[in-house]
């Protein structure tokens, strides 16, 4: 069983990376989601990579391309993997903001915009067990042409638990967005 892992669906086939955060020699994979066979791609390179977020264009039935776009919050900037299974990363360009905590990606399958979400670090403390309410979780768009990284406005949601825990687990957009 992998654990640690980040993964990206798309129609035929899932991209993952095993490694905190795809951090320095991390292995990329790519996993079929009909069969769940995992295959070993090439290492993300340039390294280190610290890829935390990573969205394919053009996911939907019938789209004759897809390219794969991932965030890294190392360098804060967009960078395409090109092609997807070789780990080639090419740089984008600079977001434009300081990317910490956790973070997501999701690119709208007919819109083809891509929207990505920040959540400054310092939300959960495993080993005190309490929470801290960082700054505000952001939303925003990504230019795929250029990287850069336009706010949207702030998403503020109230504690998911009762260890007051502000932390957005997860972001994705429905097909028809």
């Amino acid at each position: 069983m992998y654990t640690g892992w980040r993964y990206r669906i798309r129609l035929r086939s899932c991209h993952g990376c095993y490694a905190p955060h795809c951090a320095r020699g991390g292995e990329n994979y790519r996993i079929n989601p009909v069969s769940a066979a995992v295959i070993r791609d090439g290492i993300l390179n340039p390294d280190p990579t610290f890829i935390s977020a990573a969205a394919y264009d053009n996911n939907y039935a019938g789209a004759s391309t897809t390219k794969l776009y991932v965030v890294d919050y190392g360098t804060d900037k967009l960078y395409q993997v090109n092609p997807p299974n070789t780990g080639n990363m090419i740089e984008i360009g600079s977001l434009g903001i300081n990317v910490s905590g956790d973070i997501h990606l999701d690119i709208g399958s007919i819109s083809n915009t891509a929207y990505f979400v920040s959540t400054p670090s310092g939300v959960f403390n495993p080993e005190t067990q309490t929470a801290t309410r960082p700054g505000p979780t952001e939303l925003y768009t990504i230019n795929l042409a250029t990287g850069a990284a336009t706010s949207i406005g702030e998403i503020d949601f109230i504690s998911l638990s009762d260890r007051g825990e502000y932390q957005l687990r997860g972001f994705t957009l429905g097909l028809g967005f």
